[in-house]
């Protein structure tokens, strides 16, 4: 009797600790986690961008560059406070707010830390291709949009 009561008690602390963990992840939103950028020139892996939700807006910071010859460049041509920062763990991306559509995302900036650039951004989840975003910056009526691919934890 005694066994069965503790495998019982197991069982409902394991229940009550997944109904406290289960929330947490579903509430995860499709763009969050880790995602590969491509040069757009020669089509070649050039970073992993973390994307992450804090306060109901969107953030995307770089986590990773793939440089042989300076790992971590500093940001030259950027303004500000990040003129000469490290554009490792540089956020590049921030106040983006989910708009009317499931997985779009607008209303925030990125920064391009190749010529300092800041512009107007909008993303979104490729709807035939999920572990496709779209990432486009916008300047005026001119855009680039790029397509970023989902990535592991480079860690």
């Amino acid at each position: 009797m005694k066994t069965f009561v503790k495998v019982l008690s197991g069982l409902f602390f394991g229940v009550v600790a997944l109904g406290f963990v289960a929330p947490a992840n579903a509430a995860k939103d499709p763009v969050e986690g880790f995602w590969k950028t491509i040069d757009d020139k020669d089509k070649k892996p050039k970073s992993i961008v973390k994307i992450w939700q804090q306060s109901g807006k969107f953030y995307g910071q770089i986590v990773k560059l793939f440089r042989k010859d300076n790992p971590c460049p500093k940001c030259k041509k950027c303004s500000g406070f990040r003129k000469n920062k490290p554009t490792c763990g540089m956020v590049m991306m921030w106040g983006l707010s989910k708009a009317g559509k499931k997985t779009e995302y607008k209303g925030g900036k990125i920064l391009d830390p190749k010529n300092g650039k800041i512009y107007r951004a909008k993303i979104w989840l490729d709807a035939k291709k999920p572990k496709q975003l779209k990432v486009r910056g916008y300047l005026f009526v001119f855009f680039r949009t790029q397509t970023w691919h989902r990535a592991k934890n480079p860690t």
